[in-house]
């Protein structure tokens, strides 16, 4: 018999007997627990699995019908075959059991085993009993339809968690998520968020404190925060550095107010960190990575199981990295470990540990500034502070993760998350103002260059943040509609203080050079730096800094709030979402050194509801309503009157989209329609002065692609169209600063699949951007710009290991470009305006065994 595929053509009587995929070795059983390469393309289940059978040398026998339309992601990769099987089968509702004669039977799953515990979140997790007899079979192996925790090797997932809070598929979600997976992360060799989430649409990158914290701008509004596995993590004022991307297995971007689920969040949505976890099969890899401008970087990963049993699993990921910069007088260091221990206490009880260490010595970069209407013309290394200015610090999480599951049905989680960071810079030299010819102590512009600066610098600023998340899921049916339950509760307390100081409260001495407000200034077009007595030894204490004296500050922020939430499943494929969510926050608020005070608290009742209808399985028309509420990232309001802390900001959002599976599942797409309402959005005004604005209204048009197109041919795009406008007050009808009205990005790789040459694999792609407003008074505009990006990488087997060798070249055409305008430095005559990167080449040898 030639077929390797029976029972399609066969009565169904007939498949139960007949094998659909057959392919025996006699060394079948001795291979079985080597690692192989597999290179199966995404597609029906069925042919997946056929290609499984003839790599791996097994044998499958299952009813034919029982994979009639199912799909599969696809592998690409070093696995065991039994671990390629597992992957091959997630998602599918089919397990699998072994005969002593190494056969493998598929079936589908009845029920949840009384004694077998549910695979959670790994999908090469699985569990069987040595047999009593030569002729028992082993224990089924169930393999959990989870969300995958391992994104090697693709560019799109089927399901999510972050959506919903419960594992659900991404089609029957009423939102718009986009996942950027480890494969894109490793391709396009992602070593900070911002870079990674270029390839999603309407994601835009914003520096934030000259580069120390991450800051995204999604669907128009900025935001200061960072979630990682759902729990948030505060960057306003904890500005250590840039989260790390080696202990990442992929990123999710949630579109939209989300409030009813993660409580405090900002208006346009979430960018969530989703980490490694451990893995039962023993995986280990290290890199070395070297880049342009002195740059490298070295990562190790490894992961396997404590105890013979697999009741105890780890993962270490660690990362160190130097680095100099296109930048004049920048440089840094990183030092980052992040272990995980799992501990699966019983059938029903799993209990995480996790731990992240992440030490910096960095340089701010405060940019350039504006000329007019446009960032003034000056070499793109030439920076405008001076030597000897840095910042050091450390930040610590420690949190653990409870799933307790009492039956098929029913499941309780609680995390828990504390972070403990501390800063502290030696002297940041900002760009103040542009003034005219000869002249540092006016006001006015002039193409001459002349710049005032100004001195900023933190001392031990310290903050803790203690964050816990409690949810029952559940599943039930009601006269034949299907509902999936979520109830839970939050609370969020972030605490930040320590000592500012500025050059208002310091004379330093320095040559003759006319100077504002005890700094000199400096000439933008013929920069004369100023050795300021010695600015690398500056030291506030001597010049008139006194701690404890009116220059400390305050700030703590509380929130808590509880939710339940109904996923409903009606007949002709509709898919009903609804919530409500009661918020309790509280804002205080000191700041001695500028004369604020303030105080505020606030409740709220917020709802959420969504619809998803599915006329044909490849195709989801979903609409959705969410409100938003949160305590200010502002701080106080007004300066040197008291002041009072900034009101909350509420938002609510429309959005209607739809969302499809091409090429039997391989490549999926989502288009969304938006509008979302803001009020009481906080911006600058002054020295440590914010305003809020009346409103504003951003409303626009998403496409995200990714995907596999053809047997290596994967590729990831996006393109937004944002239309912003501030509704009332002073800057009524204009545009929000940093907002392109068009971005997108493109991105495919091609390996080939077999031949001399397989394991070669090229690359390339486009990040755009349309033309931004560069402060709300639409004053002054950043250009728009285009980068090429290229990748070539060639990976072969050394014995049971894998070698890749990979060359990344980023702005390939070395366009001059701005990433953004930092108009949230409180001082809008005074723009910040920081650099893209020119062209950068990345090289790297990964080994994986």
């Amino acid at each position: 018999m030639s077929e390797k595929l029976l029972g399609r053509h066969w009565p169904r009587q007939a498949a139960s007997v007949l094998v659909s995929a057959v392919l025996v070795v006699a060394s079948a059983h001795a291979e079985s627990a080597s690692n192989q390469q597999y290179n199966i393309p995404a597609g029906s289940l069925a042919a997946a699995l056929n290609r499984l059978a003839e790599t791996s040398n097994l044998l499958l026998v299952y009813d034919a019908s029982i994979t009639e339309g199912l799909k599969s992601k696809g592998l690409s990769g070093s696995f065991t075959p039994e671990a390629a099987l597992q992957r091959l089968l997630v998602n599918s509702g089919l397990v699998y059991r072994l005969v002593e004669d190494g056969t493998v039977i598929i079936e589908k799953q009845k029920s949840l085993p009384a004694k077998s515990k549910p695979v959670d979140n790994q999908p090469d997790k699985h569990r069987r009993q040595a047999p009593q007899t030569k002729t028992e079979t082993l224990e089924t192996v169930t393999v959990s339809d989870q969300v995958t925790s391992d994104t090697r090797g693709i560019y799109t997932v089927s399901r999510t968690t972050t959506a919903t809070k419960r594992d659900t598929p991404i089609m029957e979600t009423p939102v718009s998520i986009q996942t950027v997976t480890q494969q894109v992360i490793q391709d396009r060799k992602v070593t900070r968020v911002e870079k990674a989430v270029e390839n999603v649409s309407g994601v835009y990158t914003n520096v934030g404190s000259g580069g120390l914290s991450d800051t995204f701008n999604v669907r128009g509004f900025r935001s200061f925060d960072i979630y990682r596995n759902g729990m948030r993590l505060q960057a306003a004022n904890s500005t250590v550095g840039k989260r790390e991307t080696a202990n990442l297995d992929r990123i999710e971007v949630l579109k939209g107010p989300a409030s009813l689920l993660y409580g405090r969040i900002e208006t346009g949505g979430m960018v969530n960190m989703v980490t490694k976890q451990p893995l039962e099969e023993a995986f280990y890899a290290v890199e070395q990575q070297f880049a342009s401008f002195d740059t490298y970087r070295t990562t190790v990963d490894a992961t396997g199981p404590v105890t013979e049993d697999k009741s105890l699993l780890y993962r270490v990921n660690m990362a160190y990295e130097s680095s100099d910069s296109f930048r004049d007088y920048v440089d840094g260091q990183r030092v980052f470990v992040a272990p995980v221990l799992t501990w699966r206490i019983s059938d029903q009880d799993e209990l995480s540990f996790e731990m992240e260490y992440l030490g910096t010595k960095s340089v701010p970069d405060m940019g350039t500034t504006a000329i007019g209407n446009r960032p003034a013309a000056i070499p793109r290394e030439r920076n405008l502070g001076e030597n000897g200015t840095q910042s050091e610090g450390d930040d610590i999480v420690l949190g653990y993760n409870w799933k307790h599951q009492f039956n098929d049905k029913w499941k309780l989680n609680h995390r828990f998350n504390a972070e403990y960071t501390q800063q502290s810079d030696s002297m940041n030299v900002l760009p103040w103002g542009v003034l005219p010819d000869g002249n540092f102590t006016a006001g006015g512009a002039s193409a001459n260059g002349n710049l005032q600066r100004f001195v900023f610098g933190l001392r031990n600023n310290r903050s803790h943040t203690y964050s816990s998340d409690i949810n029952l899921s559940g599943h039930f049916d009601t006269h034949g509609i299907e509902h999936a339950m979520l109830f839970g509760g939050d609370y969020y307390d972030f605490w930040n203080a320590g000592e500012q100081y500025d050059s208002s409260m310091i004379a330093v001495p320095c040559d003759d050079n006319p100077s504002f407000s005890g700094f000199p200034g400096i000439n933008m077009f013929d920069p004369q730096h100023r050795s300021c007595g010695s600015v690398a030894a500056f030291d506030p204490n001597i010049y008139g800094f006194s701690p404890g004296t009116g220059d400390d500050y305050e700030v703590n922020q509380r929130t808590f709030g509880i939710y339940a939430q109904d996923q409903i499943k009606l007949p002709y494929n509709i898919h009903l979402l609804g919530g409500m969510r009661y918020d309790w926050a509280e804002a205080d608020n000191i700041d001695h050194l500028y004369g604020g005070v303030g105080n505020g608290r606030w409740g709220r009742v917020k709802p959420r509801a969504g619809i998803v209808w599915q006329p044909i399985q490849q195709v989801s028309l979903y609409g959705n309503y969410m409100e938003n509420f949160g305590v200010s990232n502002s701080g106080v309001v007004g300066a040197g009157s008291g002041g009072y802390s900034a009101p909350p900001e509420e938002s609510h959002q429309w959005e209607a989209g739809i969302k499809t599976e091409w090429l039997d599942g391989r490549l999926t797409t989502n288009l969304a329609l938006f509008q979302i309402t803001k009020s009481n959005l906080s911006v600058g005004c002054g020295a440590r002065c914010w305003q809020t604005l009346g409103k504003v209204r951003n409303e626009g048009l998403e496409l995200d692609v990714s995907g596999e197109l053809l047997p290596g041919w994967k590729m990831i795009g996006s393109y937004a169209y944002i239309d912003s406008e501030i509704i009332g007050g002073a800057n009524d009808g204009n545009r929000l600063s940093n907002v392109p009205r068009n971005g997108g990005s493109l991105w495919s790789t091609y390996e080939i699949q077999s031949g001399d040459l397989q394991g070669l694999k090229f690359g390339a792609g486009v990040v755009a951007r349309s033309q931004r407003e560069g402060a709300p008074d639409n004053s002054y505009q950043l250009p728009g710009y285009a980068t090429v990006n290229l990748l070539t990488s060639y990976a072969w087997k050394v014995g049971n290991s894998k070698l890749i060798t990979q060359l990344n070249v980023d702005n390939l055409l070395d366009k001059t470009y701005y990433l953004d305008a930092d108009d949230a430095s409180n001082m809008p005559w005074a723009p910040r305006i920081n650099f893209g990167m020119p062209r950068s080449f990345i090289g790297s040898v990964r080994l994986e065994f």
